[in-house]
C-alpha cells in the first residue's frame, strides 16, 4: 500500500521538503531569466555600437524629414523610425544619448537618405557646436 510521511520517517527514508524544490525551481527560473535578458542586452548593445544604415547606397532613397522645434530626442527618434531612416526608436534614442549631438538637435526640414548611418543623420540635424575661442 501507500506509506504516509510518518511511516517513511519511521523507516528512515529521506524526506525532501517541497520548499526545497520550489527554491531550486525559483533559482533555475532566475538564471534562465538573466540569460534571456543578458542575451537581449548584448544584441542591443551590438546594434548601438555597430550602427548600420537602412539600405545600401545603390538602393538609397532621399526622404524629406521635418523635425519640430523643441522636439525631444524620443520624438525625433519616432519621426526617423516612422520615415524608415533608423531601425527603431529605442535604438536611435540610445545612440543619440551616447553621442555628442543629442543636446544640439535643431528643428527644421532636412533631406536625409536611407543609406545614412544614425551618426550621419545626427550630424546633419545637430549643427556643430560653436567652439569657445579665447583671445
Amino acid at each position: 500500500g501507500r506509506y504516509s510521511i510518518d511511516d517513511a520517517k519511521e523507516l528512515g527514508w529521506p524526506i525532501k521538503d517541497s520548499d526545497e524544490y520550489e527554491t531550486i525551481a525559483g533559482f533555475v527560473l532566475v538564471v534562465l531569466l538573466l540569460f534571456i535578458v543578458g542575451d537581449y542586452m548584448y544584441k542591443f548593445g551590438q546594434k548601438v555600437f555597430n550602427e548600420k544604415a537602412m539600405s545600401y547606397s545603390e538602393h538609397a532613397v532621399a526622404i524629406d524629414v521635418t523635425i519640430p522645434q523643441g522636439a525631444s530626442v524620443m520624438e525625433i527618434a519616432g519621426i526617423l523610425s516612422d520615415k524608415g531612416l533608423v531601425e527603431n526608436r529605442a535604438l536611435f534614442f540610445t545612440q543619440a544619448l551616447l553621442s555628442d549631438y543629442y543636446k544640439n538637435f535643431t528643428g527644421g526640414t532636412y533631406v536625409l537618405r536611407t543609406d545614412m548611418k544614425p551618426s550621419q543623420i545626427m550630424a546633419i540635424i545637430a549643427p556643430e557646436p560653436e567652439e569657445d575661442t579665447e583671445e
